[in-house]
């Protein structure tokens, strides 16, 4: 009897070895992984936009919008949640490419958006509603278009957090 609940606690222990010693960690790695393709995947939009082909368009509306974003936090060993404001530079601009009109939302590769009110209002006012703007678009693809061309920053923190998840654990 006791040799037959070793070998169900022997049996119960290789499953969890092979859990945590080889899925989870592999789950980590393939996570890792799509978030290091998708860092780079910006980075190379960004800087492939510096040389998408240019039109003029139109500013159709401009504002800045508000939506509650949730944190959640570590404090004195308890996790807790809370809602902090999130403002978010939103435009809608029209352009034509080939007789074919379309519309646009994209500021940047890299726009986000901003806990203060005042920085995301500061991007609107560089695009009021009614103003001649100049459109970056994708030749090989004219819906997908910008108005800032190229990358404000590169994503180093999206890239090392990649980089992170994706190395292999210590053993």
């Amino acid at each position: 009897m006791l040799d037959d609940i070793r070998k169900e606690s022997i049996e119960d222990m290789k499953g969890q070895n092979l859990f945590y010693g080889k899925i989870l960690p592999a789950v980590f790695v393939l996570l890792g992984l799509l978030l290091l393709w998708s860092d780079i995947s910006d980075v190379s939009r960004g800087w492939g936009s510096a040389n998408w082909s240019q039109t003029e368009g139109i500013v159709k509306s401009s504002k800045v919008r508000e939506h509650m974003d949730r944190v959640r936090t570590l404090s004195d060993g308890r996790e807790s949640t809370t809602s902090v404001p999130k403002y978010e530079p939103s435009l809608i601009y029209s352009y034509t490419v080939e007789g074919v009109e379309w519309e646009g939302y994209r500021i940047a590769v890299d726009a986000y958006g901003y806990s203060d009110r005042e920085a995301a209002q500061r991007v609107v006012d560089r695009y009021p509603k009614g103003q001649r703007v100049q459109i970056h678009y994708d030749p090989d693809n004219p819906e997908d278009s910008l108005l800032e061309p190229g990358l404000k920053a590169f994503p180093w923190g999206g890239i090392l957090s990649s980089l992170r998840n994706y190395s292999p654990p210590c053993e």
